[in-house]
């Protein structure tokens, strides 16, 4: 008897972790949506135009997110491994916004070297960009090479995107 109600006990604790994490799944689908918007604006410095980052932004979506961002009064530094299309990029986003600023930054950070990509931390720092929109592309696996980093150099990268502190910091909607 005693037995059946050992099992008895232990299916239960095992269904109701099932609800439970069938519950967290579900509000965690959920929460892409139930996030409050934050507005762009409220990343932008007072009476100046900030920064945003965007990388692969040669064509697609990196594009279409500089566009947008240059339209929405920030400047631009966009980051890819293709010269040309990004010298169109920069080209295309200018014609549009005329009043945005745009740099480019060419490098293929899946097959840069850690010094590489030290120089193009460096580069962009000073200008302290306070949105980062990193579209990374599939075709390429994710860079092992961060590890090779110094530790001043992944500070200094974190720190140069963080947001000005008269930015409220409040989430921002993620993908889960």
């Amino acid at each position: 008897m005693s037995l059946d109600i050992t099992w008895r006990v232990a299916l239960d604790a095992v269904g109701a972790a099932t609800i439970l994490y069938a519950c967290y799944k579900l509000l965690d689908a959920l929460s892409l949506w139930l996030l409050p918007i934050v507005p762009l604006t409220r990343y932008q410095r007072p009476g100046s135009r900030s920064w945003a980052l965007v990388t692969g932004a040669s064509a697609g979506i990196g594009l279409g997110c500089a566009h947008e961002l240059a339209a929405r009064g920030f400047n631009v530094v966009i980051l890819s491994h293709k010269a040309d299309e990004l010298a169109d990029a920069k080209a295309a986003i200018e014609a549009e916004s005329p009043a945005a600023e745009v740099r480019v930054l060419v490098l293929d950070v899946a097959r840069a070297a850690a010094s590489d990509i030290e120089a193009a931390l460096e580069g962009v720092s000073s200008l302290q960009p306070t949105v980062l929109v990193n579209v990374h592309p599939r075709r390429y696996p994710l860079p092992s090479r961060l590890r090779e980093l110094t530790h001043r150099t992944r500070t200094s990268a974190v720190s140069s995107f963080r947001t000005r502190p008269s930015a409220p910091s409040t989430s921002v909607r993620r993908p889960t």
